[in-house]
């Protein structure tokens, strides 16, 4: 398998290095496909789960079609999104909630997106196979991070049984846009049947995720984003029966350009996710960070950040579980340089407190590097 996962990305890389994109066309094409590679390497220096090494390799190809230029249907579009992923988690070696690795996932290929978009006056509507956080609760400011907390947080990241309609297996999903006073988005997302009980009982309906979010911009360089959910079943949880209970909760996200200067700037973000106690292991997610970015080493596109997470278990959780910590904490440095050829070199560590808040587990220390490229062509 590590060998057909590296010769695999080996092939997607050479084409990254040595297909140059075309000069730039008048007018946009009508069609794009793109590809990205990474290869993430880990180093679980002290505590945790185990110490050891790991490689997490990733690949994903995707298909986007403007309609009207290609079609003559005015204001839609189209995607198709496949993934590969190789068998490793990096989290194996930590035992965290958070997730070290935004590119873990089950080993295989799967159908990542494919929806179309039909745009309108002021807003657009979307509908197939979407993953609920290209849409909602978007932290473009987090991007640079590695660990996968910062983008969608784990007051979410937490629902259902196989988890939202999110990375690595999206599912189906409606969305709606609408900018009025800010930017109005609702989506409606279908979430994994849970497996059946030890009765052999499954409940008959499938659970939806349900999300209202608002945007607004603040000044120049700045954004504000509240967003509100409902899932309508609780799979997966030993909080409750599955299909008993809804949860409820909400996130805020804000993010600000704080310094600019000599051909730098520097942004942050803070963001609080809430989940209801009584149905979710984890009753909060807290996350903040600042990014310097731009050329300050030797290179346009650097970019080196700092960010701590920190989740919260709900009461109920810590009644059943008593002997466990109250809090998992996370904080990440790193650093991201392009070094040509649509390539780019990430080093990363992060420091691990309480790692699932287990009674006895040691506080991790890890440290990694990411390679990763990224080709695309317009036809």
């Amino acid at each position: 398998m590590r060998r057909h996962t590296l010769a695999t990305l080996a092939g997607v890389a050479a084409l990254v290095v040595l297909s140059a994109p075309p000069a730039r066309a008048r007018t946009a094409p009508a069609a794009e496909v793109s590809a990205a590679v990474s290869l993430d390497g880990w180093r679980n220096a002290q505590g945790g789960a185990k110490r050891g090494s790991m490689l997490v390799a990733a690949a994903q190809l995707t298909l986007q079609v403007d309609a009207e230029r290609a079609f003559g249907w005015r204001g839609a579009s189209f995607a198709l999104a496949g993934l590969y992923s190789d068998k490793a988690v990096a989290s194996d070696l930590v035992g965290d909630v958070h997730g070290i690795d935004n590119r873990d996932s089950p080993a295989g290929a799967y159908l990542y997106e494919a929806w179309v978009r039909q745009a309108f006056a002021g807003g657009y509507a979307k509908a197939g196979v979407i993953d609920l956080n290209t849409e909602f609760a978007v932290n473009k400011t987090g991007d640079l991070f590695v660990n996968g907390a910062q983008g969608l947080g784990l007051e979410m990241a937490q629902l259902g049984w196989r988890g939202p309609s999110t990375y690595p297996r999206p599912r189906a999903a409606a969305v709606a846009s609408l900018a009025k006073g800010g930017v109005w988005k609702l989506g409606v997302f279908s979430g994994a049947r849970a497996e059946p009980d030890a009765a052999g009982r499954r409940p008959r309906r499938t659970p939806t995720l349900a999300v209202l979010e608002f945007a607004r911009g603040l000044g120049q360089d700045g954004r504000l984003t509240l967003g509100a959910w409902r899932h309508s079943a609780n799979f997966g949880s030993t909080l409750t029966e599955p299909g008993r209970h809804a949860g409820l909760g909400g996130y805020g996200l804000l993010e600000q350009s704080l310094w600019r200067g000599g051909g730098r700037r520097l942004d942050g973000f803070l963001r609080l996710g809430l989940a209801d106690p009584k149905t979710q292991a984890i009753a909060s997610d807290l996350g903040a960070g600042l990014v310097l970015s731009n050329r300050f080493v030797g290179r346009d596109g650097e970019a080196a950040g700092l960010a701590v997470l920190r989740s919260t278990a709900g009461g109920r959780f810590r009644r059943l579980e008593p002997a466990a910590a109250r809090h998992e904490t996370v904080v990440e440095a790193t650093y991201r340089r392009p070094i040509g050829h649509g390539l780019a070199l990430q080093p990363d560590a992060q420091y691990v407190i309480r790692p699932s808040g287990a009674p006895g587990q040691r506080n991790a220390v890890v440290f990694g590097v990411r390679l990763d490229g990224a080709w695309s062509r317009g036809f």
